[in-house]
């Protein structure tokens, strides 16, 4: 019976993976048929990029240079010397 069960259980989830695998598949092949489309139809390199948010600039804020460490505390980095 658990056996059966299991079985089962695999299966549906194995099934369920083979279904988001081939819809994620058809997807990355109608991204890459547009994009060859469009290198086609003339459009310039990154032309169809967004512009990037505001935020994405860089900061003039002393912390931006700053990395997280494990516990979220902030320490400098070590400037290289070149």
């Amino acid at each position: 019976m658990k056996r059966r069960f299991f079985v089962s259980l695999v299966e549906t989830i194995q099934a369920r993976t083979f279904e988001m695998r081939n819809t994620a598949m058809d997807a990355l092949m109608t991204l890459i048929a547009d994009i060859k489309s469009a290198r086609d139809a003339g459009a310039a390199p990154g032309s169809s990029r967004p512009p990037a948010p505001a935020s994405a600039a860089r900061s003039s804020c002393s912390t931006s240079w700053r990395r997280r460490t494990r516990r979220g505390f902030t320490r400098r980095r070590k400037r290289r010397v070149f």
